[in-house]
């Protein structure tokens, strides 16, 4: 009996017209249960939310004109990635609704050694095919694992071969990056891609960047006119009317805008959301439930009488605590790159405010350089910095008599901003050049 007990079973539902006696009372009970069995089983699904399986059958699809291609040492890498509406025309799924995103791969092998490509260097959780199409069981189709699975990649390509398909992620919006290692023998070939992957409205796509400064550049040609200029921006960001001050700008980012998105997003940052109902709505939910939502918008602040060009921020499990930074064109060039005027703090709570609309703020931690000093750490681990120093500009508050941000947070620094080159090409920590400048006080 207690062999028998451990053995899987197979439940048959009711076949229309079965029974065990012959009588008609015996016809009832059976139609009364297979009932019951399909009403049960259409709740489920509906509870689940999994959809019907249709297999797409267009074999032109949108996302492949977002392709981008690397070359190097006889190797040749192809990545795409398609947002949700997408994916469920590839796949005939809401795989995004089960927060997987696919992510395509193709590899060339011209190399002389066959190589071995990596998923988890893309995503060290990525899903299996199986895993996927577990996800979907109850989508109504049988083929869904046969169907996932040919559209997987293999993991291995032979010396003058060629191997493409997917590899299941997690979902990302916005820029995403995309790690890929292949193993030769004795050797690791690495390509990474950042690439957007169209669906929310981000902050930064309202902005003509171009025609900001056009014909108006400021160049900057040495360290000491950097220093110089960097000292004469203005204390804080302000209000609308440029008439109170807010939040200190302790921040400057030296790099153009193709070089910001992809090393904030390797330090694990993510873009922001522009501001309309709907973000307004998330937001609300967002607060009420306490849930993160890493592209919630940033409410604006001013320099120069403009909203931040660009937001950013780095949540952790819930709303009321994450990292978010601010970030402005400046005019000033320096070494061929965009010189941006910035803003960082921490929230550590949520609270009720009538100085604002939706009607509730952060609160931020008071002692503001702990925000500047933690994206000076996550960017060097990173390795996305070549030159790093501070200057003076910030007016200096204690925490006996700080200063007030626009909703009303006291804050106190030592007065310096951070001054944050971004480099090129991943760079090793002992290659990252200190500014003799301004030095952070002890504390």
């Amino acid at each position: 009996m207690m062999k028998d007990s451990l053995q899987p079973r197979i439940l048959v539902p009711y076949r229309f017209g079965a029974h065990s006696s012959g009588s008609s009372t015996g016809r009832k009970v059976a139609s009364v249960h297979l009932l019951a069995f399909v009403i049960c089983l259409l709740l489920f699904m509906t509870v689940t939310g999994c959809g019907t399986y249709r297999p797409a059958l267009k074999k032109e699809v949108p996302f492949m004109e977002r392709a981008q291609t690397k070359k190097a040492h006889d190797l040749e890498v192809t990545v795409a990635v398609p947002n949700e509406k997408e994916s469920k025309e590839v796949f005939g799924i809401p795989l995004g609704g089960g927060g997987i995103q696919p992510v395509w791969v193709h590899i060339k092998n011209g190399d002389d050694s066959p190589h071995w490509f990596l998923p988890v260097s893309l995503d060290p959780n990525y899903f299996s095919p199986f895993e996927v199409a577990y996800k979907f069981r109850h989508s109504g189709s049988e083929s869904i694992y046969t169907d996932i699975q040919k559209k997987s990649i293999p993991l291995y390509v032979e010396p003058g071969a060629e191997i493409s398909g997917y590899v299941f992620t997690h979902m990302a919006e916005g820029t995403k990056e995309v790690n890929i290692a292949l193993l030769g023998h004795q050797r690791v070939r690495r390509f990474v891609f950042f690439v957007p992957v169209p669906g929310l409205r981000l902050d930064y796509e309202r902005v003509d960047f171009g025609a900001l400064y056009e014909g108006k550049e400021i160049v900057v040609d040495s360290d000491a006119d950097l220093r110089a200029a960097l000292e004469k921006l203005p204390c804080c960001t302000t209000n609308a009317g440029g008439t109170v001050d807010g939040d200190p700008l302790n921040l400057v980012v030296i790099g153009d805008l193709s070089q910001i998105l992809p090393a904030f997003t390797r330090a694990g940052w993510d873009e922001t959301q522009i501001i309309n109902l709907q973000t307004e709505w998330q937001a609300a939910t967002a607060f009420l439930t306490g849930k993160s939502d890493e592209h919630l918008p940033v409410s604006p602040l001013y320099h120069t009488q403009k909203p931040q060009h660009i937001s950013l921020q780095k949540p952790r499990k819930t709303l009321s605590a994450r990292n978010h930074l601010r970030l402005w064109l400046t005019p000033m060039r320096y070494e061929g790159r965009s010189v941006w005027a910035g803003q960082i703090s921490r929230d550590v709570g949520v609270r009720f405010t009538l100085k604002t609309w939706p009607p509730f703020t952060h609160k931020i931690d008071p002692y503001v350089d702990q925000a500047r000093e933690y994206l000076i750490q996550d960017l060097l681990m990173a390795h996305v910095l070549t030159k790093l120093g501070f200057v003076s500009g910030v007016e200096v508050s204690t925490a006996s008599a700080p200063r007030k941000n626009l909703t009303g947070d006291p804050y106190y620094t030592d007065g310096l901003r951070a001054v944050l080159m971004l480099a090129s090409e991943p760079t090793a920590l002992d290659r990252v050049r200190l500014l003799e400048w301004e030095r952070p006080p002890r504390y």
